[in-house]
Parts: structure tokens; C-alpha cells; sequence
């Protein structure tokens, strides 16, 4: 969490969103009956992992733009990233 916060690189969202879903899937396994922290928790990593999963389609996205040959404007991709981040 602290590597994500301070660095919120590609490997270091990934990395958070696999280890939340392991998180989420034990936490469930291994509370037969979910008390409300529980709940609470499975909740609060869903969200997080669900944001995490925006910030690497931010990501992917924005390699594509930069793969993305505009010989035209080339200025207009320039200004997309910088809207964009």
C-alpha cells in the first residue's frame, strides 16, 4: 500500500489489485459467518481495488496514445496526455 501511495507505477497497482483480490477471497473463505468489520473490509478493498483498476486503464490508455501516429497534429496527443494525467 505504502509502494502504491508513494509510487503508483503499473507493477505497483497491479501488484495491489492481485493482493486485494487474494485479500477478499481469504477474508471470505475463512469468515464462515462475516461479522459487520468483515463486511466492512470486503467493501473497503473492493473499492480500492475497483479505483486501483481505473488508474491501470489510465495506464493502458495512455501508452496507446503515445504508440499512436498522428503526423497531422502532432501537438493534439501532446495535449491529451496532459488532460488526461
Amino acid at each position: 500500500m505504502a509502494k502504491l501511495a508513494s509510487k503508483p507505477s503499473p507493477e505497483n497497482v497491479h501488484k495491489f489489485r492481485t493482493s486485494s483480490r487474494r485479500v477478499e477471497v481469504l477474508v471470505s473463505d475463512l469468515a464462515g459467518s462475516r461479522n459487520g468489520n468483515d463486511k466492512k473490509l470486503l467493501k473497503l478493498l473492493g473499492r480500492l481495488r475497483k479505483k486501483a483498476g481505473r488508474v491501470r486503464d489510465l495506464d493502458v490508455q495512455s501508452v496507446a496514445l503515445r504508440s499512436l501516429k498522428i503526423p497531422q497534429e502532432p501537438q493534439r496527443k501532446s495535449q491529451t496526455l496532459a488532460h488526461s494525467g
